[in-house]
């Protein structure tokens, strides 16, 4: 496999708010219930409704994320594509 490495993303001031909220959020979930080993997320988008099941670990990963865009920090992402 090849990995292509792409430009740095930066959130911009939409994303930086929607991450403020969503952090605020998520992390009020995750101390309300500090039992819960898998959490359930409700998505709503134009294809229609769904539920994720997502194992905690991987909301306090999201939570972590969250937290870099809400400081206004983005990433540099890469993809692999086959060879």
């Amino acid at each position: 496999m090849v990995t292509r490495t792409l430009q740095p993303v930066r959130p911009d001031d939409c994303e930086v708010s929607a991450a403020l909220s969503a952090l605020a959020q998520v992390q009020g979930y995750l101390t309300r219930h500090p039992e819960a080993h898998l959490i359930r997320l409700h998505v709503d988008d134009a294809q229609g409704e769904g539920v994720l099941t997502v194992p905690r670990g991987g909301v306090e990963l999201l939570a972590r994320i969250l937290a870099h865009m809400a400081d206004g920090q983005g990433g540099r992402w890469s993809r692999r594509t086959p060879s």
